[in-house]
């Protein structure tokens, strides 16, 4: 019975000793799976949700339709530019013709002038 007795306090003793290698081991790794379980939450709560996410897109969609916008009505405005200038590039063409025919105009009259005065002979001796 004594004998009984010590194998049962080693069984006991080496069974408890086995349980604390065990509990430590467990420990160890239950601590190791909080940390990547808390790890990976961090990485999932930084992830948006389906709604933020379609907000985002719709708010980047929106800036996107402004800026096209935008660049619409600066095209519209250079198209207005360019009609403008070919309207002056017109009107400036029609200015130089005017000022061809005043010029020749000009120069016809000053060959009269010139003209009238040679077949009026020296002026000043009349």
């Amino acid at each position: 019975s004594e004998k009984n007795a010590a194998e049962l306090v080693k069984k006991l003793t080496d069974t408890t000793e086995s349980l604390g290698i065990l509990d430590s081991k467990f420990s160890g790794q239950n601590t190791d799976l909080d940390s990547k379980i808390t790890s990976l939450q961090a990485s999932v709560d930084k992830v948006p949700t389906k709604v933020e996410f379609e907000k985002t897109i719709e708010d980047a969609m929106t800036k996107a339709k402004s800026a096209q916008n935008k660049l619409d009505e600066v095209g519209t405005q250079i198209a207005d530019i360019r009609a403008d200038q070919t309207t002056d590039d017109g009107r400036i063409l029609t200015l130089d013709g005017k000022t061809d025919e005043q010029k020749s105009d000009n120069d016809k009259n000053w060959k009269d002038v010139l003209d009238m005065i040679q077949q009026e002979g020296d002026l000043f001796s009349k």
